[in-house]
């Protein structure tokens, strides 16, 4: 085996990323059923890509060695080996095991039956349209017409890859100019580019969309479930501790009708945007916030849901102040009160903002032994121990349970 044989032309992609790609020899052709294989490197640096072409390289030679002694039955079984855990490429299934509908389905296709039901999930027009053209950008970088059961992890690592130097698109120039323009830009200063944090956003509409195909029955595996997804550079906010809320609430019982508002999010965990969204609900004697009725816009479908409401907020007259509240003041007021003065009647105020109150209740509720799926229920969260089909097909738990689960709250 010569050292020629073994290092083969390396290429580069349009992203800089290498990759091998050579002919398969006629005496394999039928067993790869394939004229080449093209395999991504999952990197930008030559050393490293000629290091794995080389292991790639000199496996597929061993199996065109044994070729000519071995019967077509062992070469096979060796070839798919070779596929599948050298390449780490998916081997796909027989054809007539299949219909023609399944095997075909292409990113284009997968994305308009994705739309269809998404639209009808009683989420916002501005999260619908963000998370819409998060997954176009999926749709251009990929192709319209690639088969989604051809895509494999390393695509997915190679798009992460792309996306940590994609300049923001809701930003000038960016916003008026298309994919293809984008990709023509030479020099696109790294302020620009999105963070680590929306590149996780972008694989999570990604995983969004594979979810449903896998409730769907269109495809049998989560293809990014194994892809890095990168760190967060933003800073994580932090619940607040027992000796932050007793200082909070003594502050929330001075400031009136303000403070009662403050109490609502502590006993509920509720988005900001909630609040001026909910309306008041009761059901077997309990009361509720209602965030399920027609023509409410959240942001996931997850978020429709009727939230007990706390004895606390009840003593405190919550049930005929709701209204009033909602109309009197405004979020961005409600929310820069607290975060530029509230927030300073603690002492540790790092990492903590209004919003970690949702956090709070989470932390508390899981402390006080309640089932993670019920701390979804009332959060708007999907639920953490079931697929999407639960959450988007099932009423989940009664108001009683969740009723119990939020008086655990002290």
């Amino acid at each position: 085996m010569s050292v020629n044989q073994l290092i083969p032309t390396l290429n580069t992609n349009k992203y800089g990323v290498y990759y091998l790609r050579f002919r398969v020899s006629k005496r394999l052709r039928r067993f790869f059923d394939k004229e080449y294989i093209t395999k991504t490197l999952s990197t930008k640096e030559y050393k490293k890509a000629k290091v794995k072409a080389m292991v790639y390289r000199s496996r597929y030679l061993e199996l065109l060695e044994v070729s000519d002694w071995i019967d077509d039955d062992t070469l096979k079984l060796k070839v798919d080996d070779y596929t599948k855990n050298i390449l780490k490429l998916v081997i796909p299934d027989k054809l007539e095991t299949q219909t023609k509908q399944d095997l075909g389905l292409n990113i284009k296709e997968a994305f308009a039956l994705y739309d269809k039901w998404y639209k009808k999930q009683n989420i916002s027009e501005h999260q619908y349209k963000l998370v819409i053209k998060r997954l176009g950008t999926a749709i251009n970088y990929f192709g319209e017409s690639k088969l989604v059961r051809e895509l494999t992890t390393d695509d997915i690592e190679e798009y992460i890859d792309f996306l940590t130097t994609y300049p923001n698109p809701l930003k000038s120039p960016y916003k008026s100019m298309s994919f293809k323009e984008i990709l023509q830009l030479t020099n696109v200063p790294s302020k620009d580019f999105i963070s680590s944090s929306t590149v996780i956003k972008y694989i999570k509409a990604f995983r969004q969309l594979e979810n449903f195909l896998v409730d769907d029955g269109k495809i049998d595996r989560k293809i990014s479930k194994r892809a890095k997804l990168p760190t967060p550079s933003t800073v994580s906010v932090n619940p607040f501790n027992e000796d932050d809320l007793k200082i909070l609430h003594k502050e929330f019982d001075m400031l009136g009708d303000l403070g009662l508002i403050y109490y609502t999010f502590a006993y509920t965990g509720m988005r900001t945007s909630e609040f001026w969204k909910c309306r008041i609900g009761c059901k077997d004697k309990i009361y509720y916030f209602d965030l399920s009725y027609k023509g409410v816009e959240l942001k996931t479908a997850s978020s429709r849901r009727l939230i007990p409401i706390h004895s606390k907020l009840i003593d405190k007259g919550i049930l005929n102040s709701l209204k009033h509240l909602q109309s009197n003041y405004k979020q961005s007021t409600v929310s820069n009160t607290f975060n530029n003065k509230v927030i300073n009647s603690i002492k540790d105020k790092k990492n903590k903002v209004m919003y970690g109150f949702r956090h709070t209740v989470a932390t508390n509720l899981k402390r006080a032994d309640v089932d993670i799926d019920k701390i979804s229920e009332i959060l708007g969260h999907c639920y953490e121990n079931t697929s999407m089909t639960k959450t988007v097909y099932t009423n989940g738990y009664t108001l009683k349970q969740l009723k119990e689960a939020i008086e655990c709250l002290m």
